[in-house]
C-alpha cells in the first residue's frame, strides 16, 4: 500500500511561519523581503520564543496593501506597534481611525506602526483589495499586513480579543504584550510612559 501520497496531502499544505526561529536566523539566512518599508537585518542569534512580554515574538511574513512581502523581524532596531484587528471589528474600526495620527506623534521615537488583518466582514482571511480598502478608509500610511495563515492566533484568543496591541522593543522583545485599555488613548499613555 502506498501511503506516501497520504502523507503528502495531510503535511504537504500545512502553513509554515516564514521563520520558526532558529533555523533561519541562527545560520545568517534571513533574507530581507523587498518592500518599501524600514528593513533592518536582525541579529544572526535572534530566536522566536512566544508572544508573552520578554519574548521575542516570532517573525512572519504577510502581504501588506501593495501586495509585497514584509517581515516582523525587518524591523528590528525600532519600536513596533502591533496592532490586530479585523475588519469587522467596530472598536478596531475607532482605533483604526487614530492610527496614522498616532504614528505620526511618535514616529521621531522610531515608532512603526504595523496592522495586521486577520478577518474580513465574514470572519475569512481579508484580500488585497479588502486591505487597501482599509488603507483607504482611515488614510493609514504605515503597514497594514493580511494574515491568511493565522499568525494573530497566537496572541488573540477568541473574537473578544479584537482589538489587540502588542508593544515590541528595539530588541524584538515585547514589552507590552497586551495594552489596556485597547484604545488609541490607551496605547498613547503606554507610548508616552516608554518615551
Amino acid at each position: 500500500m502506498k501511503t506516501w501520497p497520504i502523507a503528502l496531502l495531510l503535511f504537504g499544505c500545512a502553513p509554515r511561519l516564514y521563520t520558526d526561529g532558529a533555523d533561519d536566523t541562527e545560520s545568517g539566512n534571513w533574507v530581507a523581503p523587498e518592500n518599501q518599508w524600514t528593513s533592518n537585518a536582525p541579529p544572526g542569534e535572534l530566536t522566536g520564543e512566544g508572544t508573552e512580554e520578554g519574548d521575542v515574538p516570532p517573525d512572519f511574513l504577510l502581504k501588506d496593501q501593495f501586495g509585497d512581502d514584509v517581515s516582523l523581524w525587518q524591523f528590528y532596531g525600532q519600536w513596533i506597534v502591533l496592532d490586530f484587528s479585523t475588519i469587522w471589528c467596530a472598536p478596531c474600526q475607532d482605533l483604526a481611525a487614530l492610527a496614522h495620527e498616532t504614528h505620526e506623534i511618535y514616529k521621531e521615537h522610531g515608532l512603526e506602526y504595523i496592522t495586521v488583518l486577520s478577518q474580513n466582514m465574514y470572519y475569512e482571511s481579508p484580500s488585497l483589495e479588502e486591505v487597501q480598502s482599509w488603507v483607504d478608509t482611515f488614510g493609514i500610511e504605515a503597514p497594514v499586513l493580511a494574515d491568511p495563515v493565522e499568525w494573530t492566533s497566537q496572541f488573540v484568543k477568541g473574537a473578544s480579543g479584537f482589538p489587540r496591541l502588542v508593544i515590541v522593543g528595539p530588541d524584538m522583545r515585547i514589552v507590552e504584550s497586551e495594552v489596556m485599555p485597547n484604545t488609541d488613548e490607551g496605547l498613547r499613555a503606554a507610548l508616552d510612559e516608554l518615551f
